[in-house]
């Protein structure tokens, strides 16, 4: 439900900043919600995608600018910007962000239709999509951050307590359990 309430949100704002890319604003309303199972995980993913898009313009405008007419070498940051991408995924959502915007501005330059205005656009649909995806966490069934850490922490707890009892009674009767 969240997800189709941020969608549309984005759409509609999307569209009245351009037409022509609103899309990018959907793509972060979409992205925003992956693994965030609370509205401060939106939160900080919002904030980390919008952040890393930010610095992902700026290096991808004088990257390309320094770069574009020079096919090797914007080959092999391509390279090298997909790698690093992949790579920051697992440990860093904004550098994975960074990464991806800075290889679209050196693309833009061996398509030869970079201008800084499509990069500073894509920032601005990027805090739209990540905007709808705030608001439709804060405000379309919201899941609060304590009452999930209060049910994974009970869960974890009597699961312990399964545990810690079961091995009791396995020593107790003599037995190993061979757990540890």
């Amino acid at each position: 439900m969240q997800v189709t309430v941020a969608a549309a949100l984005a759409i509609v704002f999307g569209q009245l900043v351009s037409p022509n890319r609103w899309y990018w604003a959907v793509i972060t309303a979409f992205v925003v919600f992956i693994s965030a199972n609370s509205r401060g995980e939106l939160l900080v993913r919002a904030w980390q995608r919008t952040a890393g898009t930010m610095l992902g313009v700026v290096a991808g405008v004088l990257v390309a600018a320094r770069l574009t007419g020079d096919p090797p070498a914007e080959l092999a940051l391509i390279l090298c910007c997909v790698f690093l991408a992949f790579y920051s995924a697992g440990v860093s959502y904004s550098a994975m962000t960074f990464f991806i915007t800075a290889m679209l501005g050196v693309l833009y330059g061996i398509l030869g239709t970079f201008n800084t205005s499509v990069l500073e656009l894509r920032l601005a649909e990027t805090a739209i999509g990540a905007a709808a995806g705030v608001l439709a966490a804060v405000f379309v069934l919201p899941t609060r951050t304590r009452s999930l850490v209060r049910d994974n922490t009970e869960g974890f707890l009597l699961a312990l307590r399964d545990f810690v009892r079961s091995a009791g009674t396995d020593l107790s009767a003599g037995r190993t359990s061979g757990v540890l």
